[in-house]
């Protein structure tokens, strides 16, 4: 007989599988925090695309002008 231990269904549900969800827990985390960054750019991106689109009055409805908006397109998608 193998030197392993073999464990019963009671322990298997008890502490082998309770680890596991741990286990995903901590890898959609690591997902989630490695993928965040990259939605902020894509809505960083967004944002700018629509200021890009408004005309002359919405842009002095909000404070801001052409240069303004100019200036803030011209910024890569990764700069805040």
């Amino acid at each position: 007989m193998p030197s392993e231990q073999i464990l019963s269904n009671d322990a298997l549900k008890s502490g082998a599988t309770a680890r596991r969800p741990l286990r995903l827990a901590r890898w959609w985390a690591a997902i989630v925090a490695a993928a965040a960054p990259v939605l902020r750019w894509f809505e960083r991106e967004r944002n700018r695309r629509a200021l890009d689109t408004l005309d002359d009055h919405q842009l002095r409805d909000i404070g801001l002008s052409r240069s303004d908006i100019w200036q803030e397109c011209s910024k890569p998608f990764w700069r805040p």
